[in-house]
């Protein structure tokens, strides 16, 4: 993931309940990585069209995010919130 696009999403954004919690436009096809707190789980919007890709990130406080991913036509992407009671927002990478 190493020069992939980053989408910088607020963390207290873990806190909205609405979905979609996230929106943004890719202008190709392109794979989606979202890398949830694994304290938490897997949120029910990262289904079965999206694939666990084994590795693990860590950040600081520490925390290990486990990383999805998915492939999406170009267009729009939405993301769904954060599930229970997370202590961190999720990451994104476009690659």
């Amino acid at each position: 993931m190493i020069g992939d696009a980053w989408i910088r999403d607020p963390n207290g954004s873990k806190a909205f309940a609405g979905n979609p919690l996230v929106t943004f436009t890719i202008n190709q096809q392109a794979d989606v990585f979202v890398g949830t707190d694994k304290r938490v789980g897997r949120p029910a919007w990262l289904d079965g069209t999206w694939s666990d890709t084994g590795p693990t990130e860590t950040a600081t406080g520490p925390v290990t995010y486990e990383l999805f991913r998915k492939a999406f036509a170009a267009g729009s992407v939405a993301l769904g919130p954060v599930s229970g009671t997370a202590v961190a927002m999720y990451t994104i990478a476009v690659h």
